[in-house]
């Protein structure tokens, strides 16, 4: 059935003006709680349509504590002893973005996807290189189980000293600059006293476009999204 013939039924059957012999005082009673129900539905729709908040709200993504929560499924992952892997060691970073600067993140976002990639090109023709050894990182969703890399405990002190002193001075802000644009960066590392010359240089903008603005528009309503739900 339409909606307009629903409405027309139930219409007929709560109209009290009616007599109607093959229905009961409770039976009419459902029928003016439905049509009341269904006006109500139907008056929401149309301010929605007409407004554009409907247009609005379907474009913003469902962002939650992804990182969060996997960092609290972190025992998911398996990885031998003599082996250590990317996403442990850069767990306090994936907290720190999501938790403490309060970055809306999707679903499917893996920082630590860009950690381990900038890392597989550093170690490159270094001395200390040893062969990489690999483990199943389970994802709670479903691309499942995915192999990844891991490596030998002697690359550990290297890796921390570069994620350290190279890839979160230099390349997170570039990373974050990709996804959330300058002027959502240029804000996050203004409100944690973090403003660098080089973050300062690659936020700047002379002209805001608009595909700039509605990006940082994007990156506003989704943080909000997120506050609320910490």
């Amino acid at each position: 059935y339409n909606s307009s013939y629903c409405a027309a039924v139930l219409k007929h059957y709560a109209d009290p003006d009616k007599e109607l012999s093959n229905i009961t005082d409770q039976q009419r009673a459902v029928a003016t709680y439905s049509l009341l129900k269904f006006a109500e539905r139907g008056i929401n729709d149309w301010i929605q349509e007409i407004t554009g908040w409907k247009q609005r709200s379907q474009a913003l993504q469902p962002y939650t504590d992804v990182y969060i929560q996997r960092v609290q499924h972190m025992r998911d992952h398996q990885v031998d002893d003599d082996l250590w892997m990317i996403f442990r060691e850069a767990a306090e970073l994936l907290l720190l973005i999501e938790k403490d600067w309060c970055v809306p993140i999707n679903d499917y976002d893996i920082l630590d996807g860009s950690i381990g990639r900038r890392w597989s090109d550093y170690r490159n023709g270094r001395p200390w290189k040893q062969d990489a050894g690999t483990y199943n990182h389970c994802y709670r969703d479903r691309r499942g189980l995915r192999e990844c890399a891991a490596y030998q405990l002697s690359e550990l002190p290297h890796f921390r000293v570069w994620l350290r002193e190279v890839y979160i001075p230099e390349h997170l802000p570039k990373y974050l600059v990709e996804k959330y644009g300058k002027q959502a960066v240029r804000q996050i590392y203004t409100e944690n006293n973090l403003l660098t010359n080089y973050v300062l240089e690659i936020t700047e903008i002379k002209r805001v476009t608009p595909a700039q603005e509605k990006l940082y528009q994007t990156f506003l309503a989704s943080r909000q999204n997120l506050l609320g739900s910490l």
